[in-house]
């Protein structure tokens, strides 16, 4: 058996792999300005990072406040954020791993390209969670 092969069949089939292959690099290449905007974020308060893409999920806001979220409500009042406002929202949280302090987790929360909240945590039994605050570097 031998097939014949056009050349007009060999392009296109270059073209659909490249074509394919640009798709999912694309995909797959962290350009999320979110991102971005959280990096720089974190880079001010004085934090350093791995540079691996942060982890990133969908976070629903309750619509009422329990124990649980009015403590972690005033959290973010420390740092200046209200989560009052994205009762009953949807935000997206990606969270860092930090390289240079005690503290191993910033979660950060973003709505519609703004921070709007989030925690720096030692995810350890013993572990506390704290507002985005400056780093206190001794």
């Amino acid at each position: 058996m031998f097939f014949v092969v056009k050349k007009s069949q060999i392009v296109l089939t270059v073209l659909l792999i490249l074509t394919l292959l640009t798709a999912v690099f694309l995909s797959a290449k962290p350009n999320d300005e979110n991102i971005m905007l959280c990096r720089s974020f974190l880079r001010d308060l004085g934090y350093t990072f791995r540079k691996t893409p942060p982890e990133k999920a969908d976070i629903a806001v309750p619509e009422g406040f329990g124990k649980v979220y009015e403590s972690y409500n005033s959290l973010q009042k420390e740092a200046g954020f209200d989560l009052t406002p994205f009762r009953g929202k949807t935000v997206t949280r990606y969270t860092f791993r930090l390289t240079d302090c005690d503290y191993t987790l910033a979660n950060i929360l973003v709505s519609e390209g703004k921070i709007c909240g989030g925690d720096i945590l030692n995810p350890s039994l013993s572990g506390e969670m704290i507002p985005l605050i400056p780093n206190k570097k001794e």
